[in-house]
């Protein structure tokens, strides 16, 4: 294996330049498509080990390579079910280095599933 150690990276067409530490720091760590309905499953991904149907509107995400601590940001989105009202969050208790939980419901909290379920996690790996 080998290690490639640089300050700066720079485009070669352009000449524009960006410090490694933004490419390591400043990149998404995961992200996560999922089809919520009819059959559940991943469509895309990157840095994910497997996703948990849990129940309607109760999924878990495993991370392949972990993150540092528990204090990383989660930025999500799903299909506008204007029927339903459904809204998308990921709880802070079901967050651990090593997955996390995605969570769909109501603002009354009744879970359901949605057609496109997306998560970005922003941090430090470890």
């Amino acid at each position: 294996m080998s290690t490639l150690k640089v300050d700066t990276i720079e485009d070669l067409s352009a000449g524009t330049s960006v410090d490694a530490t933004y490419v390591v720091n400043g990149t998404a760590k995961v992200w996560v498509n999922l089809k919520g309905t009819d059959t559940f499953g991943v469509t895309g991904s990157v840095n994910l080990t497997s996703a948990t149907d849990n129940s309607a509107g109760d999924y878990t995400l495993t991370i392949a390579s972990d993150m540092a601590d528990v204090t990383y940001t989660i930025t999500t989105g799903i299909t506008h079910d204007s029927a339903n009202d459904l809204h998308d969050f990921c709880p802070a208790p079901q967050r651990l280095t090593g997955s996390y939980d995605h969570e769909t419901a109501t603002g009354a909290g009744t879970k359901g599933d949605q057609g496109f379920v997306g998560s970005v996690v922003m941090g430090t790996l470890a």
